[in-house]
């Protein structure tokens, strides 16, 4: 499998490795699709994936914890939503990127997601399409706004 090379965010540094790879933390409630994402995450676009949560209050701690720079997170969860996760982190961890995931690409549910501060969304049906341009937008940007 050929891998995409994505340019790294400027200023991002992995404590564990030290290798500057955009650190990200997957959130949702099928474990199934949870595990499909990162394996992707990892082996396609070489990024380090330092946790993986099943619903928003788990994220949250996750994110006051682990750091990541990317919070990749499902919208409909259990406990706490993505919505709801989404305006916390982004209140409370102004450098953490947050990119909502949905099988729903209503307008209203865009709309939503960027009033509580997403930065990016992705139609779960076109996951491997939608997920590379997302990840280059987040690169560059962290890389102008770094520089």
């Amino acid at each position: 499998m050929a891998t995409n090379t994505l340019p790294v965010r400027a200023g991002t540094t992995d404590a564990t490795h030290g290798t500057g790879r955009l650190r990200v933390l997957v959130v949702d409630d099928s474990a199934d699709l949870r595990d499909l994402i990162c394996t992707l995450l990892e082996a396609e676009y070489q990024l380090h994936v330092v946790g993986r949560a099943s619903d928003g209050t788990e994220a949250l701690a996750m994110v006051a914890e682990l750091q990541p720079d990317l919070v990749l997170s499902d919208l409909n969860m259990p406990k706490m939503d993505g919505l709801a996760l989404t305006a916390i982190v982004t209140r409370h961890f102004p450098a953490v990127t947050v990119v909502l995931m949905s099988g729903d690409d209503s307008p209203n549910i865009r709309a939503e997601g960027a009033a509580c501060g997403a930065h990016a969304f992705i139609h779960k049906p076109k996951l491997s399409r939608e997920l590379a341009a997302t990840l280059k937008q987040i690169c560059v940007a962290g890389s102008a706004g770094n520089a």
